[in-house]
């Protein structure tokens, strides 16, 4: 590929660059001083055909922009070996884009567009890629500083044997994919004879399979049994945990009901509680393991309903005494009481004893007054008192005899006197009935006030009753004078007092909150129990899934088994596939290895011809290079260079060489490295860049040089050299020069007024 033209936009220094009509043979001279751009025409032509540079490298594509502008362009006319002129176009901006064709020069045709596009056809037509190029045509300025670099990685992508490397790579990868497949047919192979093996033992396993599978089947079957009948439980449990609960809220709510309802909302709790004590199963052990508390409560409950019963009787005996006061003072039907009706009765006993008392007393005075009257006329009569005379006198007038009429007046008297005391003791007697009489009046009055207060008290009280204001119920029922009731209340003062020890102004309601709380208490023990049974639910659950799970496997065993027979002759079949397929594989691996062992010794061939052509090619040039200085040279596999001087007779290392040697050296080994390139990969005419190739050359040196430049190989035709400064006697061998300068940065040239 030699090179007809170069321009470029915006490139590096270049805000234009133009050099047209370059010759397709002999030297280009591009001088100029430092930062003028020599380099920079090597970096476009890579640029050109391949996207990068040395510096784009380092630095980043986008570095190659003119600082001033934001996209740059260059195109490159060339010619193919077959007289092909082509031109490749490249622009590239800020953000990245990158974008080539590569067009007919004469038909402006394009033949190929897109880096991909473009990289393909240009790998088919100049033969190498940018690594390739910087090792073999173009030499920069830096290559040989720290000595000459081995370059074996190019010599084996140059000569073939990196390719011949990576075959033998695919046919060891090859081989070991092979091996693989081969190690799995014996493998498999294998199994299959344990998998047969194994089929005639499981024959012999099926009755005890059978055992296995029934027993499983049991197992299920008890598991499934016993869950249902724990899940039966926990339904009667949680139907207890729900009646516990209602309970607990239907005895904290008895604090705020009456007294007299009390009883028939206790009664159903604790027949609850008998029914409890009763059950059987599983509720029956609950109540065994907590008996002591469940004894406990129903006792508590048991003396609540015995309490609240009491209270009821109270209340009911309190009507029945209102009742009965009521009738006693407080007749409806004539407004006279039983105890009115005795005081009336008494009243009317008293009034008739005083009357017969004064009657008594009456006729006891006048019975005394006569009996006094008659007896004083005796004692005239008897007696020879004064006046008795004219008394006497009278009496004969009326004809009556004295002595006659002295015994019937003293017989008067005597009756008379008789009366007197009859009456007396009538009257004594009946001054004795009536003071009973009055007493008993006095306690009818007495026992109708006290009927009125204690029947006033009873109203009260069955109001305290009603209102649940038992404390005060307490208080006032002890003064109730009823018979009997003293050591009733006092009785049931002492049961309450049992309720309300701890806190007796709470009394019964207190005890209501704790049976509330002995109902929450045995709830939170039902819980316990509902959960301990959950547990065993999930437990005989994992145990019948374990149960299923081992019944699946025994008849999965079972059908396996029972199919084994033809398994059996399937993996027959399957084995002696396996040989052959084997078998196969053998051969292929044989034929890898075979084709490995051609590869090597081709590489190795290759490798001992390329390498003697290179070392004859640089001994010949390197006098050339050298001032006849250094005559042989030696070339590893690597192309690690070193050098033989017939002053010491003996090889040189590299830290031994000049600078100028050194350049003289890189020099003929890119030049060898070219040449053998064209003969093995791009048999057609090529250029050279060579960036400063004479730096540390002494002036003698770099003429011997560009002499044999022309003269070295028929292949390399064009070569550009760049030097800040060149002699007039190295102008003398330029074909074409162009001047550069630092500063400006557009340069317009063309070749063909320059020769």
């Amino acid at each position: 590929m030699l090179i007809r033209s170069i321009r470029a936009i915006n490139f590096m220094r270049f805000s234009k660059l133009e050099i047209s009509n370059l010759p397709a043979e002999g030297i280009i001279g591009i001088e100029g001083p430092n930062e003028s751009g020599k380099t920079s025409l090597g970096e476009a032509l890579l640029f050109a055909f391949f996207g990068r540079t040395r510096l784009s490298l380092e630095m980043g594509v986008d570095r190659l922009i003119r600082w001033e502008a934001d996209q740059l362009s260059v195109e490159v006319e060339f010619e193919l070996g077959d007289g092909q002129a082509l031109t490749i176009y490249r622009e590239l901006d800020r953000s990245g884009t990158n974008y080539v064709k590569l067009i007919e020069s004469k038909t402006k045709n394009e033949v190929a567009t897109g880096n991909l596009k473009v990289t393909e056809y240009l790998q088919k037509s100049i033969k190498y890629s940018y690594e390739e190029a910087l090792d073999s045509f173009y030499l920069h300025q830096l290559d040989h500083v720290g000595g000459i670099k081995p370059r074996g990685g190019f010599l084996h992508r140059m000569t073939g044997v990196e390719q011949i490397e990576a075959s033998k790579l695919e046919c060891e990868e090859e081989i070991t994919a092979l091996e693989r497949e081969f190690a799995q047919f014996h493998k498999d192979l294998g199994r299959n004879q344990s998998q047969i093996s194994h089929i005639e033992e499981n024959q012999s396993r099926l009755p005890q399979l059978n055992e296995s599978l029934e027993e499983a089947q049991s197992k299920i079957d008890s598991s499934h049994s016993e869950q249902g009948t724990l899940k039966s439980t926990i339904t009667r449990f949680k139907a207890l945990q729900k009646s516990l609960d209602e309970d607990a809220k239907s005895l904290k709510g008895m604090t705020k009901v009456s007294l007299k309802e009390l009883e028939a909302q206790v009664t159903p709790i604790f027949e609850k509680y008998e029914d409890l004590e009763k059950s059987d199963g599983e509720v029956g052990a609950f109540t065994k393991k907590y008996q002591k508390e469940i004894t406990q409560q129903k006792n508590r409950l048991g003396e609540f309903k015995e309490f609240s019963r009491e209270v009821n009787t109270i209340q009911s005996d309190l009507e029945n005494l209102q009742d009965d006061y009521k009738k006693q003072v407080d007749r409806e039907a004539d407004g006279k009481g039983a105890l009115l009706d005795e005081l009336n009765n008494a009243k009317e006993r008293l009034n008739r004893n005083k009357s017969s008392c004064r009657v008594a007393s009456f006729f006891a005075t006048c019975s005394l007054l006569l009996s006094t009257v008659f007896g004083a006329l005796v004692a005239v009569l008897l007696l020879d008192l004064p006046g008795n005379e004219s008394v006497k006198e009278q009496l004969r007038s009326i004809e009556i005899d004295m002595g006659k009429g002295t015994g019937i007046i003293g017989l008067i008297a005597g009756i008379c006197l008789v009366f007197f005391l009859t009456f007396l003791a009538r009257r004594i007697s009946l001054g004795g009935k009536g003071s009973p009489i009055r007493k008993e009046i006095k306690d009818i009055d007495a026992q109708i006030e006290v009927v009125i207060v204690d029947r006033e008290r009873v109203r009260e009280l069955l109001t305290k009753l009603n209102d649940s204001k038992l404390d005060d119920f307490l208080e006032q029922a002890s003064q109730l004078q009823a018979a009997h009731w003293g050591s009733r209340i006092e009785e049931f003062q002492q049961r309450h007092q049992r309720f309300s020890s701890s806190k007796p102004k709470k009394g019964y309601k207190k005890c209501l909150e704790n049976l509330s709380q002995g109902e929450r208490g045995l709830k939170s023990k039902v819980q316990e129990a509902i959960q301990s049974l959950e547990t065993q639910v999930k437990d005989l659950g994992q145990a019948e899934k374990k149960g299923r799970s081992d019944r699946d496997r025994v008849q999965n065993e079972i059908r396996e088994i029972e199919a084994q027979q033809q398994k059996l002759e399937e993996l027959n079949q399957i084995a002696a596939e396996y040989r052959a397929n084997a078998e196969a594989i053998e051969k292929k691996i044989e034929a890898q290895r075979l084709a490995i062992s051609l590869l090597t010794e081709t590489a190795r061939s290759t490798l001992s011809v390329v390498g003697p052509a290179l070392t004859k090619y640089v001994r010949n040039t390197l006098p050339k290079l050298t001032n006849e200085r250094y005559r042989d040279v030696k070339l590893d596999e690597d192309l690690a260079v070193t050098l033989f001087t017939s002053e010491k007779c003996d090889f040189l290392q590299m830290n031994e060489l000049s600078g100028g040697t050194l350049e003289g050296l890189e020099l003929a080994i890119r030049l060898a490295s070219s040449q053998a390139f064209i003969q093995l990969r791009a048999p057609q005419a090529q250029f050279v860049f060579l960036d400063e190739p004479f730096k540390m050359m002494d002036s003698t040196r770099s003429i011997d040089a560009m002499k044999a430049l022309k003269s070295l190989s028929p292949d390399l035709k064009q070569y550009f050299l760049t030097r800040p400064d060149f002699t007039s006697e190295q102008r003398d061998f330029f074909d074409v020069s162009v001047r550069l300068k630092a500063n400006t940065s557009e340069i317009v040239v063309d070749c063909s007024r320059n020769s």
